[in-house]
């Protein structure tokens, strides 16, 4: 049996509101941080990178829970985000 070892460090990234509407306020981002909006099965629904520290939900994602990757160059975090009407 073979084990991989792997480190990982850890993204401090912190976003709200969670529920949110129409956009989110993230703390912790560098230049280049892109956020990905995946439904709870992992497909893809939205792909963006982060220019300041807010990001407008697109207005095609609808109401319901999603899973958010935030990453920059190295480091990636994966969160869970509701989004309400």
């Amino acid at each position: 049996m073979t084990h991989i070892l792997t480190t990982t460090k850890t993204y401090n990234i912190n976003f709200y509101p969670n529920p949110a509407t129409t956009q989110l306020y993230l703390e912790g981002i560098n230049s280049n941080t892109t956020i990905t909006i995946m439904d709870l099965q992992g497909k893809t629904i939205a792909i963006d990178q982060v220019i300041r520290n807010t990001w407008k939900i697109p207005t095609h994602i609808t109401t319901g829970t999603y899973l958010i990757k935030i990453s920059n160059n190295t480091n990636y975090v994966v969160k869970k985000l509701v989004i309400e009407p």
